[in-house]
């Protein structure tokens, strides 16, 4: 089916609109052939591929008569993608589950098959096909053999790490002999490796383009950010270092140096979803969707890869930030409560109450007359 992209793509004499009707007419002709021309009004059709076929043909009329043509579609590596024949990382195409839903929509069954054999990427597959209404099949790449998967729970729980647990040191694995059990700091170390190097990972924004207003966190090792957890002091913005203004980046720092309970969650949930995207812990962790029932809640429908984006424009951003909305109470709240709770695909926490009150530059500069104010009291 897709190989019309290729003569709309490859051949300028034929436009992709033109390709992609040309194909669609075959379709129909095939259907009409079997189905009247034959009587076979039985006759099943499933396209495999192009998906993209009901928007490049830019047609409504067209693609309503496409659909109502076929009975179904296939789709190859839709969920886990990459160069490799095989067991590819979690990768989900997005614009390609965008129209497949438009076929869901539709009645059309959707068939699903990626090309994975590892036990926790096939139950990922799955749950995500069944979440989405496709028929899952996890399978071989030369497709030459019949595979049977176990139907898996599609309550899919994640185990993540907390801030304590992600301050141990990593256990040293001999490469010949017995082989101790990794720690939490293995896995702290790896996602490092896999994800943030050589760069490192950000907490905030790096506006390189004004260091002079803006401030940000640069941890470029696992063993650098195990240095800077565990944070208790209130969560706040990027505001002050002491009595200084947070400015430019800050590379590598101590607790010591900076104490803030907001960015140890931040780089707690940022070195799970890495652990996650790194095939470390189960694949797509940063995908999860957080929904507490409270309807108010403006995180609802949001990822966690989402809601760790938010919560760095949150501390870099802090000037112009609406506090009254409660920003750092629902982000750092969020943040806490994913890390220390089991976690489903679609889950609920529920919502607790701090006390709240802005911070003025007065206040950073007399700290000792304020002792019992904060932004949170954890």
């Amino acid at each position: 089916m897709d190989a019309y992209y290729y003569f709309g793509e490859e051949h300028p004499e034929l436009s992709l609109q033109d390709a992609a009707r040309r194909m669609i007419d075959f379709v129909k002709a095939i259907a009409n052939y079997a189905r009247v021309f034959k009587g076979k009004s039985d006759f099943i059709i499933v396209a495999q591929n192009a998906s993209g076929i009901i928007e490049d043909v830019e047609n409504d009329e067209y693609a309503q008569g496409y659909l109502d043509t076929i009975d179904g579609i296939g789709t190859e590596d839709t969920f886990f993608r990459g160069k490799a024949d095989q067991d590819n990382p979690y990768n989900p195409d997005y614009y390609v589950l965008n129209q497949l839903n438009k076929f869901s929509e539709r009645g059309k069954k959707v068939l699903a098959i990626d090309y994975i054999r590892q036990p926790i990427k096939v139950e990922t597959f799955y749950t995500m096909c069944i979440k989405n209404g496709y028929i899952p099949y996890a399978t071989i790449r030369e497709l030459d053999s019949l595979i049977t998967n176990i139907h898996p729970d599609t309550t899919y729980r994640y185990h993540t790490f907390t801030q304590e647990e992600l301050t141990l040191k990593a256990v040293r694995i001999p490469s010949r002999g017995p082989k101790p059990i990794p720690n939490a700091g293995n896995v702290r170390d790896l996602a490092f490796n896999k994800i943030y190097y050589p760069q490192g990972l950000v907490l905030g924004v790096a506006r390189t383009d004004s260091p002079k207003a803006y401030g940000w966190i640069r941890i470029k090792r696992g063993s650098n950010a195990q240095k800077f957890l565990q944070h208790s002091a209130p969560a706040r913005g990027f505001d002050y270092i002491g009595i200084k203004l947070f400015v430019k980046e800050l590379r590598n720092p101590r607790l010591s140096k900076y104490d803030n309970h907001l960015v140890g969650e931040l780089l707690t949930l940022r070195t799970n979803i890495a652990a996650s995207d790194a095939d470390i812990t189960p694949p797509g962790f940063g995908n999860l969707i957080y929904d507490d029932g409270d309807s108010s809640n403006q995180f609802n429908g949001w990822s966690l890869r989402q809601i760790a984006d938010y919560a760095d424009s949150a501390l870099t951003f802090w000037r112009i930030f609406p506090l009254e909305e409660y920003i750092f109470r629902y982000a750092a709240l969020m943040l806490i409560s994913l890390l220390n709770l089991p976690l489903f695909l679609k889950f609920c926490l529920k919502t607790l109450q701090f006390p709240y009150i802005q911070k003025s530059r007065a206040f950073h500069k007399n700290r000792s007359k304020y002792p019992d104010r904060s932004f949170f009291f954890f």
